[in-house]
């Protein structure tokens, strides 16, 4: 784009050319488009008319083509486990809440507790995702406090969440734990290292428990599923605003009636086959470039599930066929979790076809 403060419009878009082609730049005339949705650093194919050498008449926009979904990478995976998967009668139950987990006024936890109490209710999840920022570096408190990051990490959030699930036992589920940009004591730049639980003291049914709990990145990719089904449902998560970034900085024209900014969002990401994929960044989400294959790309595939964890209003979406989900957060604006269950059905049934959703206010 050609305008200072950043934000596309249809009248500022610049296609440049790849630093090996001699990095030109050529204005783009998107009038003959009927509809389009761009943003900085997008990756796209064009078709059109150049009379002057200075402008660009489009007559095609071509935004990128989604990867393949995992079991059409994986077709082994998915032959074997057509069977087992339509003989299961019961769906995968995921819960995903998303920080932060207090309110900005102490460091109470109460909707952390809160959390803890769903998670035990029936029908109690296979697997529970929670994505920070577990201590928040936009809390007041948090950040005046005298006790290290570390400690309240380890007494408001892992201490109570080991304590519940020693107390379900074998009911208890899985848990993965991701960081957030704004997680005090905790690299902030993208993609991020896992949070680390090596601080931690435990024993006994605790140290059961700590076996249930996985540490990842952010971004990441998770391939979810029981103990002995072979296909797995496959789930990217991004525990930073790329939603709001998108919208905030994209030019977009719908066709009428059908303007959908968080669906467009969710398309770019899908079709750039890339979990952050504005350039540049936003300041208070910073990427490290020469990192991003390690984790901030999509692997081989096209998870059948997105997570986002954004301020935005909590939404479900189908995009280029992906199940696209924003919790929004637990304590803050809407204090929204969700329940994602994917009913079990032929694996050739796209995941988003046999899903239901629920936005909870918690």
């Amino acid at each position: 784009c050609e305008v200072d403060e950043g934000k596309l419009n249809d009248t500022s878009v610049v296609l440049e050319s790849p630093a090996e082609y001699a990095k030109a730049r050529v204005r783009l005339n998107l009038t003959n488009l009927k509809k389009f949705s761009l943003f900085p650093g997008q990756i796209v194919g064009v078709r059109g008319i150049n009379n002057t050498g200075r402008l660009l008449e489009l007559t095609d926009l071509f935004p990128g083509l989604p990867l393949p979904f995992y079991n059409i990478i994986h077709p082994h995976s998915s032959s074997s486990s057509s069977s087992s998967s339509s003989s299961s009668s019961s769906p995968l139950h995921l819960l995903v809440a998303v920080g932060p987990f207090t309110s900005n006024l102490n460091l109470a936890y109460k909707p952390f507790e809160a959390l803890c109490d769903v998670m035990e209710t029936a029908p109690v999840p296979d697997v529970v995702i929670l994505a920070g920022p577990f201590v928040d570096s936009n809390q007041p408190v948090a950040r005046s406090a005298d006790v290290e990051y570390e400690t309240i990490f380890r007494d408001k959030v892992m201490q109570p969440l080991l304590r519940r699930l020693s107390m379900m036992g074998t009911k208890a589920p899985r848990v993965v734990i991701a960081p957030s940009p704004r997680d005090l004591g905790h690299d902030y730049v993208l993609p991020q290292p896992p949070l680390s639980g090596d601080f931690l003291e435990v024993d006994g049914d605790e140290a059961e428990a700590m076996e249930r709990i996985t540490f990842v990145g952010n971004p990441c990719t998770l391939r979810l599923g029981r103990a002995g089904e072979a296909n797995p449902v496959t789930l990217g998560l991004v525990a930073a605003d790329i939603i709001k970034e998108l919208v905030a900085s994209s030019a977009s024209r719908f066709i009428q009636g059908s303007s959908d900014p968080y669906g467009a969002a969710c398309s770019n990401i899908i079709q750039q086959r890339n979990y952050l994929p504005v350039f540049p960044s936003a300041p208070g989400a910073p990427i490290d470039l020469a990192h991003l294959q390690d984790g901030g790309m999509f692997p081989d595939y096209t998870p059948d599930i997105l997570v986002f964890g954004s301020d935005m209003k909590a939404f479900v979406k189908n995009c280029e066929d992906v199940l696209c989900v924003n919790a929004s957060r637990v304590a803050f604006g809407s204090k929204t979790y969700a329940r994602i269950k994917v009913f079990p059905a032929p694996v050739e049934d796209r995941v988003v076809n046999r899903s239901l959703v629920e936005i909870i206010n918690l």
